[in-house]
Protein backbone atom coordinates (compact mmCIF):
# COMPACT_ATOMS: atom_id res chain seq x y z
CA UNK A 1 0.00 0.00 0.00
CA UNK A 2 2.88 2.38 0.62
CA UNK A 3 4.49 2.06 -2.82
CA UNK A 4 1.71 3.88 -4.76
CA UNK A 5 1.71 6.65 -2.14
CA UNK A 6 5.45 7.10 -2.41
CA UNK A 7 5.16 7.35 -6.19
CA UNK A 8 2.31 9.88 -6.10
CA UNK A 9 4.59 12.98 -5.98
CA UNK A 10 6.61 11.63 -8.91
CA UNK A 11 3.44 11.09 -10.93
CA UNK A 12 2.22 14.60 -10.14
CA UNK A 13 5.55 16.11 -11.22
CA UNK A 14 5.50 14.04 -14.42
CA UNK A 15 1.93 15.14 -15.10
CA UNK A 16 2.84 18.82 -14.63
CA UNK A 17 5.92 18.38 -16.86
CA UNK A 18 3.80 16.88 -19.68
CA UNK A 19 1.21 19.62 -19.23
CA UNK A 20 3.90 22.32 -19.41
CA UNK A 21 5.54 20.77 -22.48
CA UNK A 22 2.20 20.61 -24.28
CA UNK A 23 1.29 24.15 -23.26
CA UNK A 24 4.60 25.45 -24.62
CA UNK A 25 3.33 24.83 -28.16
CA UNK A 26 0.62 27.45 -27.57
CA UNK A 27 2.80 30.22 -26.13
CA UNK A 28 4.19 33.01 -28.29
CA UNK A 29 5.45 31.63 -31.59
CA UNK A 30 5.66 28.05 -30.26
CA UNK A 31 9.44 28.15 -30.50
CA UNK A 32 9.80 26.34 -27.16
CA UNK A 33 7.70 23.41 -28.43
CA UNK A 34 10.45 21.54 -30.32
CA UNK A 35 12.84 22.03 -27.39
CA UNK A 36 10.39 20.51 -24.92
CA UNK A 37 9.11 17.78 -27.24
CA UNK A 38 11.31 15.20 -25.49
CA UNK A 39 9.65 15.79 -22.10
CA UNK A 40 7.08 12.97 -22.59
CA UNK A 41 9.96 10.61 -23.37
CA UNK A 42 11.29 11.20 -19.85
CA UNK A 43 8.04 11.80 -17.98
CA UNK A 44 5.63 9.16 -19.30
CA UNK A 45 7.69 6.10 -18.19
CA UNK A 46 7.26 7.24 -14.58
CA UNK A 47 3.68 6.00 -14.82
CA UNK A 48 3.75 2.60 -13.15
CA UNK A 49 0.52 1.31 -14.70
CA UNK A 50 -0.83 1.50 -18.23
CA UNK A 51 -3.55 4.02 -17.35
CA UNK A 52 -0.98 6.26 -15.62
CA UNK A 53 1.27 6.32 -18.71
CA UNK A 54 -1.75 6.96 -20.91
CA UNK A 55 -2.98 9.83 -18.75
CA UNK A 56 0.48 11.46 -18.76
CA UNK A 57 0.58 11.34 -22.56
CA UNK A 58 -3.02 12.60 -22.73
CA UNK A 59 -1.99 15.63 -20.68
CA UNK A 60 0.74 16.46 -23.22
CA UNK A 61 -1.48 16.11 -26.29
CA UNK A 62 -4.52 17.82 -24.80
CA UNK A 63 -2.45 20.82 -23.74
CA UNK A 64 -0.60 20.98 -27.05
CA UNK A 65 -3.52 20.59 -29.44
CA UNK A 66 -6.16 22.84 -27.89
CA UNK A 67 -5.98 25.02 -31.03
CA UNK A 68 -8.01 22.36 -32.88
CA UNK A 69 -11.14 23.84 -31.24
CA UNK A 70 -10.82 27.46 -32.49
CA UNK A 71 -9.49 26.17 -35.82
CA UNK A 72 -12.65 24.16 -36.45
CA UNK A 73 -14.86 27.09 -35.44
CA UNK A 74 -12.96 29.54 -37.65
CA UNK A 75 -12.83 27.27 -40.70
CA UNK A 76 -16.34 25.77 -40.61
CA UNK A 77 -18.18 28.36 -38.53
CA UNK A 78 -19.34 28.59 -34.92
CA UNK A 79 -21.68 25.61 -35.41
CA UNK A 80 -18.55 23.38 -35.65
CA UNK A 81 -17.36 24.26 -32.13
CA UNK A 82 -18.70 21.02 -30.63
CA UNK A 83 -17.19 18.97 -33.45
CA UNK A 84 -13.87 20.77 -32.91
CA UNK A 85 -13.98 19.95 -29.22
CA UNK A 86 -14.68 16.30 -30.02
CA UNK A 87 -11.80 16.21 -32.54
CA UNK A 88 -9.44 17.77 -29.98
CA UNK A 89 -10.26 15.21 -27.29
CA UNK A 90 -10.45 12.21 -29.62
CA UNK A 91 -7.13 12.95 -31.35
CA UNK A 92 -5.39 13.49 -28.00
CA UNK A 93 -6.72 10.22 -26.58
CA UNK A 94 -5.70 8.40 -29.74
CA UNK A 95 -2.16 9.81 -29.94
CA UNK A 96 -1.65 9.00 -26.26
CA UNK A 97 -2.64 5.36 -26.73
CA UNK A 98 0.76 4.05 -27.97
CA UNK A 99 2.40 5.50 -24.85
CA UNK A 100 0.83 2.69 -22.85
CA UNK A 101 3.83 0.72 -24.17
CA UNK A 102 6.33 3.17 -22.66
CA UNK A 103 7.43 1.01 -19.72
CA UNK A 104 11.07 1.06 -20.84
CA UNK A 105 13.36 2.40 -23.59
CA UNK A 106 12.08 0.13 -26.36
CA UNK A 107 8.47 0.88 -25.46
CA UNK A 108 9.16 4.63 -25.43
CA UNK A 109 10.76 4.47 -28.88
CA UNK A 110 7.88 2.32 -30.14
CA UNK A 111 5.35 4.89 -28.89
CA UNK A 112 7.18 7.72 -30.67
CA UNK A 113 7.43 5.80 -33.94
CA UNK A 114 3.83 4.55 -33.89
CA UNK A 115 2.60 8.13 -33.50
CA UNK A 116 4.93 9.31 -36.26
CA UNK A 117 3.78 7.00 -39.08
CA UNK A 118 0.32 6.17 -40.47
CA UNK A 119 -2.27 5.34 -39.34
CA UNK A 120 -1.61 7.23 -36.08
CA UNK A 121 0.75 9.51 -37.99
CA UNK A 122 -2.14 10.86 -40.07
CA UNK A 123 -2.69 13.22 -37.13
CA UNK A 124 0.75 12.80 -35.57
CA UNK A 125 1.78 16.36 -34.80
CA UNK A 126 3.71 17.53 -31.69
CA UNK A 127 6.06 14.56 -32.15
CA UNK A 128 9.19 14.22 -29.98
CA UNK A 129 11.07 13.69 -33.26
CA UNK A 130 10.69 17.44 -33.85
CA UNK A 131 13.42 17.86 -31.23
CA UNK A 132 15.95 16.54 -33.75
CA UNK A 133 15.82 19.83 -35.63
CA UNK A 134 16.05 21.89 -32.44
CA UNK A 135 19.04 19.98 -31.05
CA UNK A 136 20.95 18.86 -34.14
CA UNK A 137 20.37 21.40 -36.92
CA UNK A 138 22.15 20.80 -40.19
CA UNK A 139 22.84 17.12 -39.53
CA UNK A 140 20.07 15.67 -41.72
CA UNK A 141 19.59 11.89 -41.41
CA UNK A 142 22.42 11.56 -38.87
CA UNK A 143 20.61 14.00 -36.56
CA UNK A 144 17.38 12.02 -36.79
CA UNK A 145 19.20 8.78 -35.94
CA UNK A 146 20.92 10.49 -33.00
CA UNK A 147 17.54 11.74 -31.78
CA UNK A 148 16.18 8.17 -31.89
CA UNK A 149 19.17 6.94 -29.87
CA UNK A 150 18.66 9.79 -27.40
CA UNK A 151 15.02 8.78 -26.98
CA UNK A 152 16.15 5.24 -26.14
CA UNK A 153 18.71 6.53 -23.63
CA UNK A 154 16.30 8.92 -21.92
CA UNK A 155 13.66 6.22 -21.77
CA UNK A 156 16.16 3.94 -20.05
CA UNK A 157 17.13 6.54 -17.44
CA UNK A 158 13.48 7.31 -16.71
CA UNK A 159 13.10 3.67 -15.65
CA UNK A 160 16.30 3.83 -13.58
CA UNK A 161 18.28 1.68 -15.99
CA UNK A 162 21.59 3.43 -15.61
CA UNK A 163 23.66 1.67 -18.27
CA UNK A 164 26.99 2.94 -19.54
CA UNK A 165 25.58 2.95 -23.09
CA UNK A 166 22.73 5.28 -22.11
CA UNK A 167 25.07 7.77 -20.46
CA UNK A 168 27.44 7.66 -23.43
CA UNK A 169 24.58 8.41 -25.83
CA UNK A 170 23.39 11.32 -23.68
CA UNK A 171 26.90 12.75 -23.37
CA UNK A 172 27.54 12.38 -27.10
CA UNK A 173 24.14 13.92 -27.95
CA UNK A 174 24.82 16.83 -25.58
CA UNK A 175 28.19 17.51 -27.16
CA UNK A 176 26.75 17.21 -30.65
CA UNK A 177 23.93 19.61 -29.81
CA UNK A 178 26.34 22.19 -28.44
CA UNK A 179 28.53 21.87 -31.53
CA UNK A 180 25.58 22.12 -33.94
CA UNK A 181 23.94 25.06 -32.20
CA UNK A 182 27.15 27.10 -31.99
CA UNK A 183 28.03 26.64 -35.68
CA UNK A 184 24.69 26.41 -37.47
CA UNK A 185 23.26 29.26 -39.51
CA UNK A 186 19.54 28.94 -40.39
CA UNK A 187 19.15 28.42 -44.14
CA UNK A 188 17.58 31.19 -46.19
CA UNK A 189 16.23 31.09 -49.74
CA UNK A 190 18.54 30.46 -52.70
CA UNK A 191 19.83 33.47 -54.59
CA UNK A 192 17.17 34.65 -57.02
CA UNK A 193 14.30 32.93 -55.20
CA UNK A 194 11.60 34.91 -53.37
CA UNK A 195 8.71 33.81 -51.18
CA UNK A 196 5.57 35.94 -51.52
CA UNK A 197 3.17 36.41 -48.60
CA UNK A 198 -0.45 37.19 -49.39
CA UNK A 199 -3.76 38.06 -47.75
CA UNK A 200 -6.54 36.47 -49.80
CA UNK A 201 -9.83 34.97 -48.63
CA UNK A 202 -11.32 32.01 -50.54
CA UNK A 203 -13.88 32.90 -53.17
CA UNK A 204 -16.39 30.35 -51.92
CA UNK A 205 -17.33 29.47 -55.50
CA UNK A 206 -18.04 33.08 -56.54
CA UNK A 207 -16.49 33.39 -60.02
CA UNK A 208 -16.10 37.18 -59.91
CA UNK A 209 -14.46 37.01 -56.48
CA UNK A 210 -12.12 34.29 -57.75
CA UNK A 211 -11.03 36.54 -60.62
CA UNK A 212 -10.48 39.37 -58.11
CA UNK A 213 -8.45 37.04 -55.91
CA UNK A 214 -6.31 36.07 -58.87
CA UNK A 215 -5.58 39.75 -59.49
CA UNK A 216 -4.53 40.16 -55.84
CA UNK A 217 -2.20 37.19 -56.14
CA UNK A 218 -0.70 38.55 -59.35
CA UNK A 219 -0.22 42.01 -57.82
CA UNK A 220 1.53 40.55 -54.77
CA UNK A 221 3.80 38.38 -56.92
CA UNK A 222 4.76 41.29 -59.19
CA UNK A 223 5.45 43.61 -56.25
CA UNK A 224 7.32 41.22 -53.94
CA UNK A 225 8.99 39.20 -56.70
CA UNK A 226 10.73 42.02 -58.57
CA UNK A 227 14.09 40.90 -59.92
CA UNK A 228 13.68 37.27 -58.86
CA UNK A 229 14.10 34.25 -61.10
CA UNK A 230 11.72 32.05 -59.10
CA UNK A 231 8.70 33.41 -57.20
CA UNK A 232 6.99 31.10 -54.70
CA UNK A 233 3.41 31.75 -53.54
CA UNK A 234 1.38 30.19 -50.68
CA UNK A 235 -0.60 26.97 -50.58
CA UNK A 236 -4.10 27.00 -52.16
CA UNK A 237 -3.94 30.73 -52.85
CA UNK A 238 -5.69 29.97 -56.15
CA UNK A 239 -9.16 28.41 -55.83
CA UNK A 240 -8.88 26.48 -59.09
CA UNK A 241 -6.61 25.65 -61.98
CA UNK A 242 -9.06 25.71 -64.86
CA UNK A 243 -7.91 26.93 -68.31
CA UNK A 244 -9.16 30.47 -67.64
CA UNK A 245 -7.08 30.80 -64.49
CA UNK A 246 -4.09 29.29 -66.29
CA UNK A 247 -4.38 31.86 -69.08
CA UNK A 248 -4.76 34.75 -66.63
CA UNK A 249 -1.63 33.76 -64.70
CA UNK A 250 0.46 32.90 -67.76
CA UNK A 251 -0.22 36.36 -69.19
CA UNK A 252 0.86 38.02 -65.93
CA UNK A 253 4.23 36.34 -65.34
CA UNK A 254 7.09 38.57 -66.53
CA UNK A 255 9.47 37.08 -69.11
CA UNK A 256 12.32 35.18 -67.50
CA UNK A 257 10.45 34.44 -64.27
CA UNK A 258 9.01 31.19 -62.95
CA UNK A 259 6.10 31.28 -60.50
CA UNK A 260 5.37 28.31 -58.23
CA UNK A 261 1.83 28.79 -56.98
CA UNK A 262 -0.30 26.86 -54.51
CA UNK A 263 -3.54 25.94 -56.29
CA UNK A 264 -6.50 23.63 -55.98
CA UNK A 265 -6.22 21.59 -59.17
CA UNK A 266 -9.16 19.67 -60.60
CA UNK A 267 -9.77 17.17 -63.35
CA UNK A 268 -12.77 14.85 -63.54
CA UNK A 269 -12.56 12.53 -60.54
CA UNK A 270 -9.41 14.10 -59.12
CA UNK A 271 -8.80 17.05 -56.82
CA UNK A 272 -5.37 17.96 -55.46
CA UNK A 273 -3.88 20.43 -53.04
CA UNK A 274 -0.96 21.22 -55.29
CA UNK A 275 1.79 23.52 -56.53
CA UNK A 276 1.70 24.56 -60.18
CA UNK A 277 4.43 26.07 -62.37
CA UNK A 278 3.81 29.13 -64.56
CA UNK A 279 6.13 30.94 -66.97
CA UNK A 280 5.42 33.85 -69.28
CA UNK A 281 2.90 32.60 -71.80
CA UNK A 282 2.79 29.05 -70.45
CA UNK A 283 1.02 27.52 -67.46
CA UNK A 284 1.61 23.83 -66.83
CA UNK A 285 -1.78 22.10 -66.56
CA UNK A 286 -0.42 19.26 -64.39
CA UNK A 287 0.71 19.93 -60.79
CA UNK A 288 4.44 20.10 -60.11
CA UNK A 289 3.96 19.01 -56.47
CA UNK A 290 1.00 17.41 -54.70
CA UNK A 291 0.34 17.42 -50.95
CA UNK A 292 1.17 14.10 -49.34
CA UNK A 293 -1.86 14.47 -47.06
CA UNK A 294 -4.32 17.36 -47.39
CA UNK A 295 -5.89 18.43 -44.10
CA UNK A 296 -8.07 15.58 -42.77
CA UNK A 297 -11.75 16.36 -42.28
CA UNK A 298 -11.69 19.71 -44.08
CA UNK A 299 -9.98 18.51 -47.29
CA UNK A 300 -9.12 14.81 -47.17
CA UNK A 301 -12.31 12.81 -46.61
CA UNK A 302 -11.89 9.35 -48.16
CA UNK A 303 -15.09 8.10 -49.74
CA UNK A 304 -16.74 11.53 -49.76
CA UNK A 305 -17.62 13.46 -52.87
CA UNK A 306 -15.28 16.39 -53.42
CA UNK A 307 -12.50 14.96 -51.25
CA UNK A 308 -8.95 15.91 -52.07
CA UNK A 309 -6.60 13.07 -52.99
CA UNK A 310 -3.59 12.24 -50.82
CA UNK A 311 -0.38 11.79 -52.81
CA UNK A 312 1.32 9.95 -49.87
CA UNK A 313 4.76 10.29 -51.44
CA UNK A 314 6.18 13.67 -52.48
CA UNK A 315 9.15 13.28 -54.86
CA UNK A 316 11.92 15.78 -55.44
CA UNK A 317 11.64 17.73 -58.71
CA UNK A 318 14.33 19.64 -60.61
CA UNK A 319 13.43 23.34 -60.74
CA UNK A 320 15.77 26.09 -61.97
CA UNK A 321 18.62 23.56 -61.91
CA UNK A 322 18.04 22.63 -58.24
CA UNK A 323 16.57 19.54 -56.58
CA UNK A 324 13.40 20.93 -54.97
CA UNK A 325 11.03 19.33 -52.46
CA UNK A 326 7.76 20.86 -51.27
CA UNK A 327 6.11 20.67 -47.85
CA UNK A 328 2.52 21.78 -48.38
CA UNK A 329 0.51 23.08 -45.42
CA UNK A 330 -0.71 20.14 -43.24
CA UNK A 331 2.29 18.07 -44.37
CA UNK A 332 4.41 20.41 -42.26
CA UNK A 333 3.23 18.88 -38.95
CA UNK A 334 3.68 15.24 -40.01
CA UNK A 335 7.04 13.58 -39.24
CA UNK A 336 6.65 10.84 -41.86
CA UNK A 337 6.26 13.42 -44.63
CA UNK A 338 9.38 15.28 -43.49
CA UNK A 339 11.32 12.02 -43.46
CA UNK A 340 10.33 11.58 -47.11
CA UNK A 341 12.00 14.90 -47.86
CA UNK A 342 14.96 14.21 -45.58
CA UNK A 343 15.99 10.96 -47.27
CA UNK A 344 15.73 12.51 -50.75
CA UNK A 345 18.32 15.18 -49.84
CA UNK A 346 16.85 18.20 -51.69
CA UNK A 347 18.80 21.38 -52.42
CA UNK A 348 15.77 23.58 -51.77
CA UNK A 349 12.70 23.09 -49.58
CA UNK A 350 9.44 24.92 -50.33
CA UNK A 351 7.28 25.54 -47.26
CA UNK A 352 3.87 26.81 -48.38
CA UNK A 353 0.97 27.34 -46.00
CA UNK A 354 -2.42 28.99 -45.81
CA UNK A 355 -3.94 30.29 -42.57
CA UNK A 356 -6.68 32.68 -43.72
CA UNK A 357 -9.01 30.98 -41.22
CA UNK A 358 -6.86 31.60 -38.11
CA UNK A 359 -8.47 34.71 -36.66
CA UNK A 360 -8.44 35.75 -33.01
CA UNK A 361 -6.60 33.48 -30.61
CA UNK A 362 -5.37 30.51 -32.59
CA UNK A 363 -1.80 29.22 -32.15
CA UNK A 364 -2.19 26.52 -34.83
CA UNK A 365 -0.27 28.45 -37.55
CA UNK A 366 2.57 29.18 -35.10
CA UNK A 367 2.73 25.50 -34.11
CA UNK A 368 2.87 24.53 -37.76
CA UNK A 369 5.61 27.08 -38.45
CA UNK A 370 7.68 25.99 -35.43
CA UNK A 371 7.58 22.37 -36.51
CA UNK A 372 8.40 23.28 -40.10
CA UNK A 373 11.36 25.40 -38.98
CA UNK A 374 12.69 22.55 -36.85
CA UNK A 375 12.63 20.10 -39.75
CA UNK A 376 14.03 22.68 -42.20
CA UNK A 377 16.91 23.27 -39.80
CA UNK A 378 17.50 19.52 -39.52
CA UNK A 379 17.67 19.18 -43.32
CA UNK A 380 19.98 22.20 -43.36
CA UNK A 381 19.40 23.23 -46.98
CA UNK A 382 18.01 26.38 -48.57
CA UNK A 383 14.33 27.03 -47.91
CA UNK A 384 11.57 29.34 -49.13
CA UNK A 385 8.71 29.97 -46.69
CA UNK A 386 5.49 31.64 -47.74
CA UNK A 387 2.00 31.94 -46.26
CA UNK A 388 -1.45 33.39 -46.87
CA UNK A 389 -2.77 34.96 -43.67
CA UNK A 390 -5.88 37.08 -43.66
CA UNK A 391 -5.37 40.59 -42.31
CA UNK A 392 -1.62 40.16 -41.70
CA UNK A 393 -0.02 41.40 -44.91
Amino acid sequence: MRRPQSLAPVFVLSFLACLAAGTSWNIGHAQAGPWLALVPVVAVPFGQRWWARWSLAVAYYLAGSISIVPSAASFFGAHALVAGFAAWVASSLLLALPWVLARGPVGVLAAVLIDAVPPFGLIGWLSPLTAAGALFPGTATAGLVLCLLLILALGALARHRYSVASWLVILFATGSAIGCLTTFTPPGPPAGWVGVNTSVLPSGGDVMKAIQNNRKVIAAALEQGKGARVVVLPEAVLDDWWPGTQAQLAAAVPPGQLWLIGAETQVPGEKWDAVVAVRHGRAEPEPLFRAALPMPWSMWRPGSEGSYIAAWWEPVRVVDGARVWASICFDQVLPWVWVEGLIQRPDVVLVQSNAWWARGWNPAPAIQEAQANAWINLIGEKAVLTTNEFGIY
